[in-house]
């Protein structure tokens, strides 16, 4: 008999590494309630442009992700002008220090999920496509829950003075309908990229009703509320994300999260950010972390008798063949318990990997040895 080891794979260490950038590429105000998520893509200083299409090493641990902190409602930092206490902050581990350039990361509220986001996926293991699919509460994602703060009417805090816990959530970057703004800022706290929206509204001892501000770096794509609506960018250059005109007001159901927003936003992701190059990430073939069983026991047996791989779990699964040094080469869909691998071997079979079908993208390596 073959033999299987189960193992959970550490990222990959790319041996290139750029200076990164991030892009708010789509937001959403969600379907009802608090359905809301962030889209975010990885850009960088120095885009793939090689013949062999490695995925170049992206690190963007302590960047942070905020609303509206004061600087889009000037004189006005109180509750009514969309200022959520708190924030939050990419921890350095893993996927965060480790992305290829053009990742699509999509964050959304835990507590709330939107039905369009699509399954779980924040290591990128179900189909290595380079989209990420986080949910708030994601053990790689801290939280300042007290800066920025409203108060007083005319004081905004800033961010130096935080400390940072896994307690938080959603709640600390929550977007207001009315009027709010969504923001970027690296580990120095600078503004890198923002979006603004709407007025901030009335609060005791406050000024009323006065719109939201843009500036160069976060353009006011809207005055009005964006009350069941989403934000799409539609641009084809870097400095189109700092164009309102180049950001399209949608119904929260036209949104895509986890996906191109268009045609042209397809084409600035995969052409100009990476190269052109099919994002098909090499996955690490060896890794003394071996475990039994994914932790949330949705599978119950795998094993390989002559080159039948039978694998019984409590949900339908989707199997991922990988060649000899790690790259994708077939998948199999929504398979029955049982697949022959006949075919894959003459190609050099070395990993089966394995995403199971129950919504949280359960997934587990197969390490194939011959």
């Amino acid at each position: 008999m073959k033999t299987i080891k189960l193992m959970i794979v550490s990222l990959l260490l790319w041996s290139i590494t750029v200076g990164q950038s991030i892009r708010i590429n789509e937001f959403s105000q969600g379907t009802s309630g608090a359905k809301e998520w962030v889209e975010l893509v990885v850009g960088s200083s120095t885009p793939i442009n090689n013949s062999n299409c490695v995925m170049a090493k992206v690190n963007i641990a302590g960047w942070i992700l905020d609303d509206n902190n004061g600087d889009f409602s000037p004189t006005n930092h109180f509750t009514g002008s969309g200022m959520a206490t708190g924030h939050m902050r990419f921890k350095n581990e893993a996927p965060w220090n480790n992305l290829p350039i053009g990742a699509i990361i999509v964050i959304y509220n835990a507590a709330d999920r939107d039905v369009n986001i699509p399954v779980d996926d924040p290591f990128d293991w179900v189909n290595n496509d380079c989209v990420y699919i986080v949910p708030s509460n994601h053990a790689s994602i801290e939280y300042c829950t007290t800066l920025p703060t409203a108060s007083n009417c005319t004081t905004r805090t800033d961010y130096a003075a935080c400390t940072y816990v896994t307690t938080g959530n959603w709640n600390n970057v929550s977007l207001a309908n009315a009027g709010d703004g969504i923001q970027i800022r690296n580990p120095s706290f600078g503004l890198v990229h923002g979006l603004v929206y709407g007025k901030s509204t009335s609060a005791s001892g406050c000024t009323t009703a006065v719109d939201m501000v843009g500036n160069s770096l976060a353009p006011l794509i809207s005055n009005t509320s964006m009350s069941l609506t989403a934000g799409s960018f539609i641009g084809t250059t870097d400095a189109d994300y700092f164009d309102a005109t180049k950001w399209l007001i949608v119904a929260v159901n036209a949104a895509t999260p986890g996906a191109y927003n268009n045609a042209s936003n397809e084409t600035y992701i995969i052409d100009v950010l990476r190269g052109g190059c099919t994002c098909n990430r090499i996955l690490p073939l060896d890794n003394p972390n071996i475990i039994i069983r994914p932790n949330d026991n949705s599978l119950l047996d795998a094993k390989i008798v002559g080159n039948i791989l039978t694998i019984n779990t409590k949900y339908k699964q989707s199997i991922y063949i990988y060649n000899s040094v790690g790259q994708l080469t077939n998948t199999v869909v929504n398979t029955n318990n049982q697949l022959d691998l006949s075919k894959y071997i003459s190609i050099g079979l070395n990993l089966i990997k394995v995403v199971v079908d129950d919504r949280k993208g359960s997934t587990f390596i197969l390490k194939y040895i011959k």
